[in-house]
């Protein structure tokens, strides 16, 4: 624990470091003043928290399929790659969903049926029909690529073309660092908090419950991004 937080501190002080570096730099790798533009920066911010709550789902599918429905490794595989086509299926229309739904409500909307998803595991068992858990995993890979892609073009969607470089560089490090937080979460939760040794189903119920909430927590920031956000690349 000592070494987690002298790091956690340490990782802390670096960034208020370079926060004061940035402001007082013309022109800083991170430009920290992309934050003014709201749209960028609720979507960074909330964003991430919302990609903390999708962020521990690859850890978690596996594992509950193996240990927790009993699935030899190559079907839990298997099941895991109907979640991945449900993410390519979603590119071929999501620019006529989102023109119709607009960025703000297409990012509240799907977050609370991510969460209802997440919740969903709660109630599901060994004894679950496959082809209901096919069915499943391939919504939930559907909304959980809406909701990325949702949250890549609010990201840009506002930003000058002169600062697209700046605004990719903070997108991907919080994007990378969001889903490291979401795997983290999801093994912490799973341990039971440090109580369990063994995964039992309760451990996935916890987990699973514990990204829910942070799904539903995010559409307290994405509610206040603007109704027109992103209007310029969706049409």
């Amino acid at each position: 624990p000592l070494a987690q937080w002298t790091l956690f501190i340490g990782s802390a002080c670096a960034f208020f470091l370079y926060a004061r570096y940035a402001r007082n730099h013309a022109n800083p790798v991170l430009d920290l003043k992309l934050f003014k533009i709201p749209a960028f920066s609720i979507s960074i911010w909330w964003g991430s928290v919302s990609r903390i709550g999708m962020g521990g789902t690859p850890f978690l599918l596996p594992l509950l399929l193996h240990v927790g429905f009993g699935f030899d490794p190559f079907h839990a595989g298997m099941m895991v790659f109907v979640s991945i086509s449900g993410a390519f299926v979603v590119r071929l229309g999501i620019g006529q969903l989102l023109r119709r739904l607009g960025l703000r409500r297409a990012l509240i909307l799907n977050a609370l049926f991510l969460a209802a998803l997440l919740v969903g595991f709660i109630f599901m068992s060994p004894a679950t029909p496959t082809w209901l858990l096919v069915g499943y995993f391939f919504v939930l890979g559907f909304l959980r690529s809406v909701q990325f892609l949702s949250l890549n073009m609010a990201s840009f969607g506002d930003l000058p073309t002169e600062s697209m470089g700046k605004g990719n560089t903070i997108f991907t490090i919080s994007h990378r660092l969001s889903m490291g937080i979401g795997t983290t979460v999801a093994a912490v939760a799973l341990a039971g908090f440090g109580s369990h040794d063994q995964a039992t189903q309760p451990n996935f119920h916890l987990a699973f419950a514990t990204l829910a909430i942070i799904e539903v927590a995010s559409i307290w920031g994405l509610w206040r991004m603007h109704p027109a956000a992103g209007k310029e690349i969706t049409g």
